[in-house]
C-alpha cells in the first residue's frame, strides 16, 4: 500500500513539474526591426486595393497586426496619379483605375516603421481565339483552348473555368444557383511540363502556365473536367473560359508560393522563399488582365 502511495506521489510531483515548464512566451519585436508587409494584385481597369500589414515573429501565435495609419501614393509614368483612402481591416484603396501598358509605382509611409514601395509595369489580356467541344460523356467533357501568344517576351497565364448551376451551403444545406469553379486537368500528351502550379485565390483560381514552351506561337491547350448530366441538370449550361495574363512578378510571388507550401509538410524539403518584389519590406505588388470566352453545352 505504501509502494501505491509513493508511485501516485511521483506522479502527482511530475504532472506538476511538466505543467511549470509549459509556458505561453510572448516574442517582442522592435519597431526598428518590423517592416511593412504589402499584398496588392491590380486589375487592368479597376481600382487598385492594397492591403496592408506588419511583420511578426513566426512564433507569435497571435493575430496579424494590421496597418491603419500609413499613407499611400501611386504614380503613374513617373506622376503622382492618387493617394490612397483606408477603408477598413489594414485595406485601402484608390479611386484611380489601373490602365495597361503603363509603368506604376506604389509608395507607403508610415509614422513608426520604414516607408516602403513597389512598381509594376502592367499588360494587356491576351485574347482567345477558340474554344472548341472535342467529347462530351457522362465521366469527362474534353476541351481545346486556342490563343495566340506574343513573341519575343516572357508571357505568364492563369486559367479558369467556371460554370452556371447549383452548389450547396456547407452550413445550411440549401442550394445555391451560380457560376462555380470547375477543376480541370491538362493533357501534357503535347510536351506540356506536368508539374505546374495550383493557385487558389479570392481573385482566381486554376493552373498557371509559363510561356516558355510555346513562345510566340498559336497555342493549343487541351483539358477536361467532369460536368454533371445527371438528374435535375440544366438543359443547357454556359461554361466560361477566363484566361488570365499575370506580370512576371505575380508569376514568381505564384510559384514560389506553391513551393513553399510543398515543402511546409516535409521535414526533409529545401525551404523555400516566397518571391517579394517590395523595396526596404515584405510582399508583393503584382497585375493580371481577364479574357473571357464562352461555350454552351447542351445535356
Amino acid at each position: 500500500m505504501t509502494k501505491i502511495k509513493i508511485n501516485i506521489a511521483y506522479l502527482f510531483i511530475a504532472f506538476i513539474f511538466a505543467s511549470s515548464c509549459s509556458k505561453k512566451i510572448d516574442v517582442n519585436i522592435p519597431d526598428n526591426e518590423k517592416k511593412i508587409v504589402l499584398h496588392s494584385v491590380a486589375k487592368t481597369g479597376e481600382q487598385l486595393s492594397v492591403k496592408l500589414s506588419e511583420s511578426s515573429s513566426v512564433l507569435n501565435e497571435g493575430e496579424i497586426p494590421l496597418i491603419s495609419d500609413a499613407s499611400l501614393t501611386l504614380k503613374e509614368n513617373g506622376e503622382a496619379v492618387a493617394e490612397a483612402s483606408f477603408i477598413a481591416d489594414g485595406e485601402y484603396t484608390f479611386a484611380y483605375n489601373i490602365k495597361e501598358n503603363k509603368a506604376y509605382e506604389l509608395s507607403v509611409a508610415h509614422p513608426k516603421l520604414a516607408s516602403v514601395n513597389a512598381k509594376i509595369n502592367t499588360i494587356s489580356a491576351v485574347k482567345i481565339k477558340s474554344i472548341q467541344l472535342q467529347e462530351s460523356t457522362d465521366e469527362q467533357t474534353r476541351f481545346k483552348l486556342v490563343f495566340a501568344d506574343p513573341a519575343g517576351v516572357a508571357n505568364y497565364y492563369l486559367l479558369n473555368i467556371t460554370s452556371f448551376g447549383i452548389t450547396y451551403d456547407w452550413q445550411t444545406g440549401e442550394e445555391i444557383y451560380g457560376e462555380n469553379n470547375l477543376y480541370y486537368q491538362i493533357d501534357f500528351a503535347q510536351g506540356q511540363e506536368e508539374d505546374l502550379p495550383y493557385f487558389e485565390s479570392k481573385e482566381m483560381t486554376g493552373y498557371v502556365i509559363s510561356d516558355n514552351l510555346f513562345d510566340g506561337t498559336t497555342f493549343s491547350l487541351n483539358l477536361f473536367t467532369n460536368i454533371y448530366k445527371g438528374e435535375g441538370a440544366q438543359e443547357e449550361q454556359t461554361v466560361k473560359f477566363h484566361l488570365y495574363s499575370l506580370s512576371k512578378g505575380y508569376y514568381n510571388y505564384i510559384y514560389t508560393r506553391n513551393l513553399y507550401f510543398k515543402a511546409k509538410g516535409s521535414f526533409f524539403a529545401q525551404p523555400a522563399q516566397v518571391y517579394s518584389n517590395v523595396e526596404n519590406g515584405i510582399g508583393i505588388f503584382g497585375n493580371y488582365a481577364i479574357a473571357t470566352d464562352s461555350i454552351k453545352l447542351a445535356n
